[in-house]
């Protein structure tokens, strides 16, 4: 299964309509989120490292992946600093309080969301 996925997560970043400009809101939707949400769940409950981190940073040469968790979380969550990807002109941006060394609120886009989480 792991595999399937993965390369069914290759396969979608590989088209060509996923490579442009235009396209990078979809590159970095939710559906890729959900792809490596699974495989990080499905090494880990393998307990296996070698695909855990290929996954998390991209780094496994024998695992390759197109979009790693390092990869999408830099552009599809921001924290306050940070200028959002611009996928919607309306801006529904949700806010989802995450931790992290500053404990600061970050923000994170739901693509498929037809207006703000509250």
């Amino acid at each position: 299964m792991f595999n399937l996925i993965r390369e069914a997560s290759n396969f979608r970043a590989a088209l060509p309509e996923m490579n442009g400009p235009e396209s990078v809101c979809e590159r970095y939707s939710n559906h890729v989120g959900a792809h490596l949400l699974g495989l990080l769940a499905m090494a880990r409950f393998l307990d296996d490292g070698r695909k855990f981190n290929a996954v998390l940073c991209g780094t496994g040469r024998s695992i390759p992946l197109a979009i790693s968790w390092a990869d999408w979380f830099n552009h599809a969550v921001y924290g306050e600093p940070d200028k959002p990807i611009g996928c919607h002109k309306s801006g529904n941006a949700v806010v989802i309080p995450f931790f992290n060394s500053g404990y600061r609120v970050g923000r994170l886009f739901i693509s498929s969301a037809g207006a703000p989480f509250r």
